[in-house]
């Protein structure tokens, strides 16, 4: 565009400051930031998917700057900032944009207060997470969706607080997904507490009946604890509803053509290469 003279615009600007992102370019987007910064093709979207750039290049001093050198500030703004000091690891510098929101009465949504709980889940902030998931619905005047349930239920499940977690569960505003009752589970298998992982399967089966998952989780539950005698228990019961356990598999493209492998499978032409380095990885890691 720039040879040809052609005349480029502020969505030209954000659709390629955000290939740069996609790229991992730095470079190129640090030499677009300073042209669009010449040109002034600076508002409030350009500056965000610079931020989003550097953030995605881990360049978390530039995207800081520019956050706070903005005069105008949208809610997906703030959201950017808070997902990436996540996804880096600054779990408390997330809270405290969180809570600089609040006090500033900046715009906020859903998807600032799911950003910010997966910030505490893997940080561990129970009580903090519990603040701000309560506080959403009855001060931040925010709609709450099952994907802050999900967090919630996430956050409260490594945690190992299970009951409160079904709690959860059975008292929330909308249905419970398969996922969030899955979670749960998985947590019982984490916590190893058998009792909890019964009730819930009792629950979930008048709901999805037919979903092997469910007692797959419980099966292995029971494999965790020796309980033998409960796991073929659930096997034949599975057996008996024609129940089957979905088989791992996986999809990868080489060279232009697609490679399906399916667990425990051997039908592909280079099985036995594919093993064998497998096997050679296996060893140079027990090396190690």
């Amino acid at each position: 565009m720039l040879r040809c003279s052609i005349r480029h615009d502020k969505v030209t600007a954000v659709g390629a400051v955000a290939a740069c992102a996609q790229l991992g370019a730095l470079e190129q987007g640090r030499w677009l930031f300073s042209y669009l910064e010449k040109k002034v093709l600076f508002d409030v979207v350009v500056q965000t998917t610079l931020i989003d750039m550097n953030m995605k290049c881990g360049r978390l001093d530039l995207a800081k700057l520019i956050f706070e050198s903005m005069a105008e500030k949208s809610v997906i703004t703030w959201n950017v900032m808070i997902v990436g000091l996540g996804t880096h690891g600054y779990r408390l510098d997330d809270i405290k944009l969180f809570n600089q929101m609040e006090t500033e009465r900046a715009p906020m949504d859903d998807l600032s207060v799911l950003a910010v709980l997966t910030s505490c889940t893997h940080a561990g902030l129970v009580s903090e997470g519990l603040g701000i998931f309560y506080r959403m619905g009855k001060y931040l005047g925010l709609d709450l969706k099952v994907e802050n349930y999900g967090s919630l239920i996430d956050l409260l499940g490594r945690a190992g607080h299970l009951v409160q977690d079904r709690n959860t569960i059975e008292t929330m505003l909308m249905e419970p997904t398969l996922e969030l009752c899955v979670s749960l589970l998985a947590s019982c298998q984490i916590h190893r507490c058998v009792e909890l992982a019964e009730l819930s399967v009792e629950c979930l089966a008048s709901l999805w009946a037919d979903n092997s998952g469910v007692y797959v989780l419980l099966s292995n539950i029971y494999a965790d604890e020796g309980m033998w005698d409960d796991v073929f228990r659930i096997r034949k019961l599975m057996s008996a509803e024609g129940m089957k356990k979905n088989t791992g598999q996986s999809v990868i493209e080489v060279d232009g053509q697609i490679h399906e492998f399916v667990n425990g499978g051997s039908s592909h032409p280079l099985n036995e290469e594919i093993y064998l380095t497998l096997w050679n990885l296996s060893n140079i890691v027990a090396s190690t």
